[in-house]
Parts: C-alpha cells; sequence; structure tokens
C-alpha cells in the first residue's frame, strides 16, 4: 500500500472522559447553557435521517454550502435542527445551541487520542506509504488535527465540510485520491464505519478495513477488521 486513509472521530481521537463525552453529549452540554435539559438519547437520529436534506443515491452532498465555513454552518444548523427538534426544540433556541454545538465540537481540547495512533502513523511513513485523513466533520478539523500534534504524521486531511460531500459518497474518497495521486487499489482506508469507511471505500475502488476497537462487533465475514491501528496492513493480500 502506497497510502493510507485513516477516519478521525473513534479511529484517531476520541472525545475525553467526562459527562459529555459523545457528540450527542455536547448537545446536552449547549442545550443546558441555554436553560433546557435533555438526554444525550433524546437527539439520537440515523445517520440518513438526520442528513436528509442533503442525501443523495450515494452519500449525502452539500457542494453549494462548502465554500466557506458561514455557509457550512446552515449544514450544520440543518442537522442539528433535526435532531434537536426529536426533543422539542425548535426554531431561534435550535439555531442557537446548534451554533453552540459546532463551537464545542471544534474544542482542540475536548478530543484525546487513542495510544495506538502516533507509533502507527510512525510506522507508515516509515513504511514509505502516505497517511491521509478523511473524515465525515465540521469546518475546524484541519486545526484540531494540528492541535493535536498529528500534522507531522499526515498528509493531507480531506474533510467533508470543505469537500462537500460526506462518505460514504465516492466524491470524497476521489478528493482524497487526488490529493494523495496514488491509486484506488494501492490505497487502504481505514474506520470505525462498516457503511462509510469499508464499503464506501470498496465502491471507490479502494481496499476497506474496519477497527473494532473493543473486538466485540459482528462485520459481514467479507469485511477485513482490525482491533488496532497497529494492525493496519501494509501490504494487501
Amino acid at each position: 500500500m502506497r497510502a493510507v486513509f485513516l477516519d478521525f472521530q473513534d479511529t484517531l481521537a476520541r472525545f475525553r472522559d467526562g459527562a459529555w463525552n459523545s457528540a450527542y453529549g455536547l448537545y446536552v452540554e449547549a442545550a443546558r447553557e441555554h436553560g433546557i435539559e435533555l438526554a444525550p438519547d433524546s437527539v439520537v437520529l440515523p445517520s440518513d435521517e438526520a442528513w436528509a436534506d442533503y442525501q443523495t443515491p450515494e452519500g449525502p452532498a452539500h457542494p453549494d454550502y462548502s465554500g466557506d465555513p458561514e455557509a457550512f454552518s446552515q449544514v450544520r444548523i440543518t442537522v442539528h435542527r433535526r435532531r434537536l427538534a426529536k426533543a422539542g426544540i425548535t426554531g431561534d433556541t435550535a439555531v442557537a445551541i446548534g451554533r453552540r454545538i459546532d463551537e464545542l465540537e471544534g474544542d482542540a481540547a475536548r478530543y484525546v487520542l487513542f495510544d495506538d495512533v502516533i507509533p502507527a502513523l510512525g510506522r507508515v511513513r516509515d513504511g514509505g506509504a502516505q497517511v491521509v485523513i478523511v473524515s465525515n466533520h465540521i469546518w475546524r478539523l484541519s486545526d484540531i488535527v494540528a492541535e493535536l500534534g498529528l500534522a507531522p504524521y499526515v498528509d493531507h486531511v480531506i474533510n467533508s465540510a470543505r469537500v462537500g460531500y460526506r462518505k460514504p459518497h465516492p466524491a470524497i474518497y476521489r478528493a482524497a485520491l487526488e490529493a494523495s495521486g496514488v491509486p484506488a487499489g494501492e490505497t487502504v482506508m481505514v474506520g470505525d464505519s462498516v457503511g462509510h469507511d469499508v464499503r464506501g471505500a470498496e465502491r471507490a475502488g479502494l481496499h476497506g478495513v474496519y477497527l473494532d476497537r473493543t473486538g466485540t462487533a459482528s462485520p459481514p465475514a467479507d469485511v477485513r477488521t482490525i482491533t488496532t491501528l497497529a494492525e493496519i496492513p501494509l501490504e494487501w493480500t
């Protein structure tokens, strides 16, 4: 493999331990700042439903809103409003909470790298392969990556917020392949979602690897699975 593509959230980094150590916990925190108490599970929606306004047969697409951070914020607010509406929060209050969620999620101090990340990325780079982050994430992802100390180990950060397409859409993989200059057949994508990171990558011609850190998942039999980034395959056999 001449390039290794990696998901970011829950593959390279997770939210720090604490009362609100998940994306849905950010909804709780932001709502509380606006005087509203809600439970994390009250805003849980399937991804397809949350992103319904931007859904296409190949995956979510919002290229017209990815030219600058303010335009993209409208995409995020639309998604947040769908989730908040499930909890009965609507109107200007939902918009304000949505903006605050983005601020909280953009704080690099809320993230911590998994222990295997730096050694694994060093091994990939020492093996002569590029490291490319390919993530469905917020506008500030490149800044977060740098603030977490990953910049020396990463060649490119391909972020759905700026590309305009979310995994499993093939366009985000095409953007990553263009950045790396490596053919799809010599590239492996590693992430914690079978649908987004494995099947999406495979449809774009890449090799997909599922990261199951707990070792408790039951992916399809044809899905290559690892439990630590130390096991990233640098050869495909």
